[in-house]
């Protein structure tokens, strides 16, 4: 199937499950909750890719996409009793820039040594020149521990014929 057509079917197919969502009162999250609560156990994952069609794009579109010409969102999630975990990934390429961004998280765990939640979440960036990441996660006392990298790329060009010229260097 033309990945086109595999869009526009996916799209189709996840209309019926959009318009069922209502929100109600002032607790979305409640409402979240609740729906989860109401469909366990279950385990459930999606992967989502859009690629920004045409050559132009107006401020609006220059907002939505960010520089973006294709974008990704993936997730998991999985709730069995009180034991609930899940994940999200997401990222985007643009002609001079990439970058992801995901986050993985579990609550209601009661096995033994394995502490009752937990998180994590990263994020990376690459550009021409350089690139970073950062990563985080929760620690006993409440607070969160991180660490950062960063790095440069660099690179060039040897013409044929120099190569000849040049002497290898050993360790």
């Amino acid at each position: 199937m033309a990945p086109a057509a595999s869009l526009l079917l996916g799209l189709c197919l996840s209309l019926p499950a959009a318009t069922g969502l209502e929100l109600r009162g002032d607790n979305p999250m409640k409402l979240a909750k609740e729906a989860v609560d109401s469909f366990d156990p279950f385990a459930i994952a999606s992967a989502t890719t859009m690629v920004r069609l045409g050559k132009t794009s107006n401020a609006a579109q220059e907002k939505v996409w960010s520089g973006d010409r294709a974008k990704a969102l993936d997730f998991a999630g999985l709730s069995d009793g009180n034991f609930k975990a899940g994940a999200v990934l997401s990222s985007g390429v643009g002609k001079k820039k990439l970058h992801t961004e995901g986050v993985v998280g579990y609550a209601g765990a009661e096995a033994k040594g394995v502490p009752p939640t937990g998180w994590r979440v990263g994020w990376a960036e690459a550009v021409p020149e350089k690139w970073q990441a950062t990563a985080a996660q929760h620690t006993a006392d409440g607070g969160v521990d991180y660490a950062r990298a960063e790095g440069a790329f660099s690179g060039g060009h040897v013409a044929a014929s120099e190569l000849g010229k040049m002497q290898a260097q050993g360790p």
